[in-house]
């Protein structure tokens, strides 16, 4: 018996050990070289630009009329090499204005991961076409003229083979280059979704190890202003960041006041760029179960033998897994960001801290806030809407109003059945407050509506069709079909609430014939859709995602990929961008710019895009009405204080990046959908409240966070 307790102790040990292996640093990876990334010229005359190697890149050509000069053709040469291997597209427009291009940014090259500990080789990733990548990069040909910017970005999942999924941590950044004068280069770090540029620049070789010596200016490598303003960018705004989701590391580019280039040899010329970071696999969960089953049996055969005794050897390996598992989980303890900022001078954000808090409507029901696309304050202030339901899913109930003034309840349509208790019935404000609109699931079809407030009548606008949210000033309605299967409503169309017309605002046709590439990179081959059109509060503009569904017969689920983010002129009859990430956005009220996860603002006006109050919670958010400051959501389980499904609902200000948490709860009950209910804030249209769904009890509730001193 005790050679069986001998081995059990030494397999928990050995297993404890494993685990412990499973969450340490012991991989390094180094890139080396590459290829791809974005260019950009502004100037007169005849000039051009490349980003190459011998075997590869594409080669941007201006022509020598310098009366043209936005005119653009962008070719592939690739020696014989498929240009897949260099591009996430293949899809190189041919004479379109600069301002609309596709863009392209990706890895090519080779990686080496590495023991840490010995140094040697544990494997190597090759991403290259068969003739090898050449000696070096190229920015800018003999006898270039003009502004320069480049972008070049190497990314993790290129690199790293099945190591991809595991903890990242990257520890150093060399270059070595020449530049000509009036040339600077700035690191490149893709976080999460998001892309950072250094306020650190370099002019010549250099390095870069610890990451909190430079500060970081949000960038926009996916072009979503149109490609000029976004390549020729100049960094202003930069903070300190927490780079906690390391997808990619580059290099940018960049002339600076202005000066065009003429330079003999190229502009930029890179000779090497190697990235090192370590490779944190996630503690080994089958080497933990492993041990807690071996340490189970042993105290099962030893009380069998009823032998206390017995037991005792085994209380070692039990304490070395104990240790194990608490080392291993605090390894790398999650981040501990304040819930407001440090020094509130604002005396509008102090206003906020001091808001009151209450629920708008009587309990015993679900009163459920749409979206934070859309008020539920009435224009007027006079009224707030919500959907009302005693069912526990809270997917169905009744489109009810509550007059502020004395808590009297409307029901203005009954028996609605929603698509969910995230968004409900999309219920919102149109012409003026005069009307309410919604959607209803009646006999398996999908129906919008209308209700006027004063009469009560209620008239259906259009079938086989879901309502996304409008101008709440306007008497047009946005309208898309399934997502889940595409049938004939594959357009972004819009209703009319007096006279029911129904007209195509844009097609799928337009939006594949300009940005294809990009929406088959996003959802693949197949028949698509334009999904969830938002117009802007001005009725001018209108951004919206690409759908291609799975074919079947709910909505439910992950039914269909629905992905991008494609922004429309309603006025003029065009797109005017297209990106691939969609960060929860939301207007700006003037329509020239869209906010989004992380409080970062992209702009349609030419302005560089950028980040707002860093550190704030952001994960839903919207804007006031006069453009001045937002409101925000998010799971705060990481931050100091809080407790897992903690939420917290956050006001900030543009100007000052001030900000402070409202409210918090803990997002523990409410509707029981299948896609929960979220805050989704959103102000009145004064200003001077802010709207937001509570989870913290049986019932989803609407609540009003009033400011301190507001009429």
């Amino acid at each position: 018996m005790k050679l069986w307790i001998k081995i059990l102790t030494v397999a928990l040990t050995v297993t404890s050990a494993l685990a412990w292996s499973a969450s340490a640093e012991t991989v390094i990876v180094n890139w080396d070289g590459g290829i791809g990334g974005q260019n950009y010229v502004a100037g007169t005359g005849a000039r051009s630009t490349n980003m190459r190697t011998p075997s590869g890149g594409f080669n941007i050509n201006y022509g020598g009329d310098p009366d043209i000069t936005d005119r653009q053709s962008i070719t592939p040469f690739l020696s014989g090499s498929n240009p897949a291997v260099f591009s996430p597209s293949t899809n190189y427009p041919n004479g379109v204005d600069a301002v609309v291009y596709s863009t392209t940014f990706y890895g090519a090259s080779e990686s080496i991961i590495l023991d840490a500990a010995s140094g040697s080789v544990l494997g190597a990733t090759t991403v290259r076409d068969a003739d090898g990548l050449g000696a070096h990069i190229n920015i800018g040909s003999n006898a270039t003229v003009g502004i320069l910017t480049s972008a070049v970005l190497f990314r993790k999942e290129n690199f790293l083979g099945n190591l991809g999924g595991d903890s990242f941590k990257l520890d150093s950044m060399s270059i070595s280059l020449a530049v000509c004068t009036n040339m600077r280069g700035r690191w490149l770090v893709q976080n999460g979704d998001y892309f950072y540029v250094s306020s650190a620049t370099f002019t010549a070789s250099a390095s870069l190890s610890d990451f909190t010596t430079s500060t970081w200016s949000l960038y926009d490598l996916a072009g979503a202003s149109g490609g000029v303003q976004t390549l020729n960018y100049q960094p202003t705004v930069f903070d300190p960041i927490n780079f906690d989701d390391i997808r990619g590391i580059g290099f940018y580019t960049e002339t600076w006041d202005g000066v065009d280039q003429i330079c003999a040899n190229g502009t930029l010329r890179v000779t090497d760029f190697i990235g090192t970071a370590a490779i944190i696999p996630e503690p080994s969960t089958i080497s933990l179960i492993c041990g807690g089953l071996l340490l189970m049996a042993g105290c099962a055969y030893c009380r069998r033998k009823e032998s206390i005794a017995a037991m005792k050897p085994l209380f070692g390996g039990l304490l070395t897994l104990l240790v194990t598992v608490s080392v291993a989980l605090a390894a790398d303890p999650p981040p501990s960001w304040p819930l407001e900022s440090p020094v509130i001078n604002s005396p509008d954000i102090a206003a906020w801290k001091n808001a009151t808090m209450r629920p708008v409507a009587p309990d015993g029901k679900h009163s459920i806030h749409s979206y934070f696309n859309a008020s539920p304050e009435s224009p007027d202030g006079k009224y707030v809407l919500y959907f009302s339901s005693t069912a526990a899913s809270g997917e169905f109930g009744n489109i009810t109003v509550i007059e502020r003034a004395t808590g009297a309840e409307k029901v203005v349509a009954s028996g609605v059945t929603t698509e969910d208790a995230h968004r409900v019935a999309c219920q919102q404000w149109i012409d003026g407050g005069k009307k309410i609109a919604y959607h209803d699931l009646r006999d398996g079809v999908w129906r919008v509506h209308v209700v006027d407030l004063a009469s009560g009548e209620n008239k259906m606008l259009a079938e086989e069709r879901l309502l996304c949210f409008g101008a709440p000033n306007s008497k047009w309605l946005p309208l898309y079909g399934y997502h889940w299967k595409q049938g004939a409503h594959r357009d972004f169309e819009m209703v009319n609430v007096d006279t029911g017309e129904i007209k195509t605002v844009a097609t799928v046709s337009g939006l594949l014939a300009e940005h294809g590439g990009l929406v088959r990179e996003l959802v693949g081959e197949g028949e698509v859709s334009l999904f969830f059109p938002v117009v802007s509060p001005d009725g001018k503009r209108a951004m919206c995602k690409i759908a291609r569904g799975k074919g079947g017969d709910t909505h439910r689920g992950k039914v269909s990929e629905r992905l991008g983010k494609f922004v429309y002129d309603l006025e003029n009859g065009r797109w005017l961008a297209a990106v691939r990430f969609w960060g929860h956005p939301a207007w700006f009220p003037d329509g020239n710019a869209i906010i989004e996860r992380g409080i970062s603002v992209q702009y349609l006006d030419g302005r560089p895009n950028a980040r707002f109050a860093v550190g704030c919670i952001g994960d839903h958010q919207s804007v006031s009405p006069d453009g001045k400051y937002f409101t925000a959501d998010a799971d705060i389980t990481k931050r100091a204080g809080a407790q897992p499904g903690d939420w917290g609902v956050a006001v900030g200000e543009f100007a000052t990046n001030e900000y402070v948490t409202v409210h918090r709860f803990t997002l523990k009950g409410g509707a029981a959908s299948w896609r929960k209910s979220h805050p989704h804030p959103a102000f009145s249209a004064d200003g001077q409240r802010v709207y937001f769904n509570v989870n913290d009890g049986p019932w989803t509730r609407v609540y009003v966070a009033e400011k301190a001193g507001a009429n």
